[in-house]
């Protein structure tokens, strides 16, 4: 899975080196722990105002923001691919 991730990013070459931040609205810290370890490998987390952030392995230099509410997500973000919604 994480092989294919990384041919995708690779696919979209100029699009992804465009990208400054990935932002996640993830209000469980077991399930934040997990997407970090996928998207950031060994790179630590720090707190941060919003949230947590810390660094991806698959686009060096990207920073990956975690917040627990969409609300804390700055304003002026464009693009949004919702996961899942609970009911």
């Amino acid at each position: 899975m994480l092989r294919g991730r990384s041919q995708t990013v690779r696919n979209f070459g100029p699009l992804a080196t465009a990208i400054d931040t990935v932002f996640l609205v993830e209000a469980s810290p077991a399930l934040r722990e997990a997407q970090r370890t996928l998207l950031c490998g060994d790179a630590p987390m720090e707190e941060i105002d919003i949230g947590y952030r810390s660094t991806s392995r698959h686009l060096p230099g990207t920073k990956v923001i975690w917040c627990e509410d969409v609300r804390l997500v700055p304003q002026g973000i464009t693009t949004c691919f919702p996961i899942h919604f609970l009911p």
